[in-house]
């Protein structure tokens, strides 16, 4: 524990995040690898990662969750926090975003000039839609979303029987579509809403649970069994069909093959002592609105991404983990420009009080 911070949890925040970048550099990478081997381990590598990475995030509300914040003083913090970064983001990325392929390579397969199907960037902003402009900012309207629905369900899911009943509720209204029913078009992806928010209470039921063996003497060796149950049942196929063949409920089989994902990473942020993961952790938001910039700067480079992802294996492996190391470290360095330079505009990496 540092101050109000929990160490482990800006640890678990820096593999999630790193997760996140390392997710859309091969998202990038396999526009470019030829159909193989190579491709084959991105695809592979990017479905392992898609079981955990962004409802993580989410289950994280369960644990740290301080429930004495006014409504109002609430709502405002998370204005701040989550909404003016995404705005000001948004704007900065479909400007970018619309002028990058410009300057990408003739014939370079690039999804960054796509706006939303025809429509304006503004209007893809303020419905905070899912499209390849604005990329991973979908994600911050959808946190505040669920963080307030949190906040008024979690007045009345006190006990671990009432967190059930929770989830319950959100598979029921995730399964049969009860959004869709309404025929209303929302906005910042309230209909996924549900969805998100079974993976707070999976948390606020689970990862609490992991504290256990901090009493007992056997710290590393309980994280490490609950790390490789969790995660060969969740990646490794013919054992999850197996374990799956009951649930007949298809949208409750993907949630329980998230739960174990995230619970399983988890349990090997608890192992992990590395400091830069704390770091990246306390920056995962500024990192998240300024990664793809430098993903689309090497995309910009002529001929460079095809030599470097047709090459061979070994190439684009070492390509991938530069770039991804990249993602992360130019971020921090813009981050700490800001607050040392532009104090006035801590607010647009998350920071504003």
């Amino acid at each position: 524990m540092s101050g109000d911070r929990i160490e482990w949890i800006d640890r678990w925040r820096g593999v999630l995040i790193a997760s996140i970048v390392l997710f859309h550099v091969n998202g990038m990478a396999m526009l470019y690898a030829s159909e193989g081997f190579c491709n084959g381990m991105l695809r592979g590598v990017n479905s392992a990662i898609q079981t955990y990475h962004v409802v993580s995030f989410f289950a994280i509300i369960g644990i740290i969750w301080k429930d004495s914040v006014p409504f109002g003083k609430f709502v405002l913090r998370k204005s701040k926090r989550l909404l003016l970064p995404y705005f000001f983001w948004g704007m900065v990325m479909g400007l970018v975003f619309t002028i990058a392929p410009m300057f990408i390579s003739s014939g370079a397969p690039t999804y960054y000039s796509e706006i939303s199907e025809g429509r304006g960037v503004v209007v893809s902003l303020l419905r905070g839609e899912t499209n390849r402009v604005i990329g991973p900012l979908w994600f911050l309207p959808t946190l505040f979303v669920v963080e307030v629905i949190y906040w008024f369900s979690s007045r009345i899911t006190r006990t671990w029987w009432t967190c059930v009943l929770a989830c319950l509720f959100c598979v029921a209204v995730y399964e049969f579509e009860l959004f869709k029913h309404t025929h209303v078009d929302f906005p910042w992806n309230i209909p996924a809403g549900p969805y998100y928010l079974f993976f707070v209470y999976v948390a606020r039921l689970t990862i609490p649970l992991l504290d256990t063996a901090e009493k007992h003497g056997k710290r590393s060796f309980f994280f490490i069994v609950i790390a490789v149950i969790c995660l060969c049942i969740a990646w490794i196929q013919p054992i999850w069909f197996a374990a799956s063949r009951y649930l007949f409920i298809p949208y409750l089989k993907k949630m329980i093959h998230s739960s174990l994902a995230m619970i399983g990473v988890a349990a090997v942020a608890r192992l992990l002592s590395q400091h830069w993961l704390m770091v990246v952790g306390k920056a995962s938001l500024g990192i998240l609105v300024m990664h793809k910039f430098i993903i689309v700067a090497f995309q910009a480079v002529p001929a460079l991404p095809r030599f470097c992802f047709q090459s061979g294996v070994v190439m684009a492996i070492l390509t991938i983990i530069s770039l991804t190391c990249l993602a992360m470290i130019i971020p921090l360095v813009a981050m700490q420009f800001i607050r040392l330079k532009f104090t006035w505009m801590k607010w647009a990496i998350g920071e504003g009080k």
